[in-house]
């Protein structure tokens, strides 16, 4: 005869083996997604810093900052576009630049575990909300177990930058 706390130990143990946190494939792509968020920060404070300077000092009205915010309303639709099957519960980190003028948008990106099931796979996606609204999405960056983290934030970086320049451009197409 077994206890309720017996029950609540073998149902834990059983859920946590369906969770990826205990695979090798897991560690390596969540230290790289870690450490690429990490940098997304630091260019979105940096970015949001150059637009108070030479935006918000001509209109004090007008605010730019960094927020840990989930585009989940448009999220879906992106992904959708994409053809991926994201695994939210598995992974999902996700940082958004405030873009508010007369109206406000966000400039998001997303991070999600990507399949039915992990696979060692991290997507990325950047966004352009203007309240319920979709406005624009990168391309999917996906990040691979096997990669070495050096070797994914090299490849990061210009897809990151490429992603911020195409969509302030779309940011700039709704002012």
């Amino acid at each position: 005869m077994t206890t309720v706390a017996d029950e609540v130990r073998a149902a834990r143990d059983q859920l946590m083996r369906n969770r990826p946190s205990g695979l090798p494939e897991w560690e390596n792509a969540r230290v790289s997604a870690e450490r690429l968020h990490s940098f997304v920060r630091q260019r979105l404070d940096s970015l949001a810093a150059q637009m108070k300077d030479e935006i918000s000092s001509a209109q004090p009205s007008y605010r730019f900052n960094v927020v840990s915010v989930s585009p989940l309303i448009v999220l879906p639709e992106a992904i959708k576009s994409l053809l991926v099957q994201p695994a939210l519960a598995d992974f999902d980190q996700n940082m958004s630049l405030v873009l508010r003028t007369e109206k406000q948008s966000l400039l998001s990106l997303a991070q999600f575990a990507v399949g039915p099931r992990f696979y060692g796979l991290i997507g990325a996606v950047m966004t352009l909300s203007e309240g319920m609204s979709l406005i624009w999405h990168s391309d999917l960056f996906l990040i691979n177990y096997r990669e070495p983290t050096e070797h994914a934030e090299k490849r990061f970086r210009p897809w990151l930058e490429d992603a911020l320049t195409q969509g302030l451009a779309a940011w700039r197409k709704t002012l």
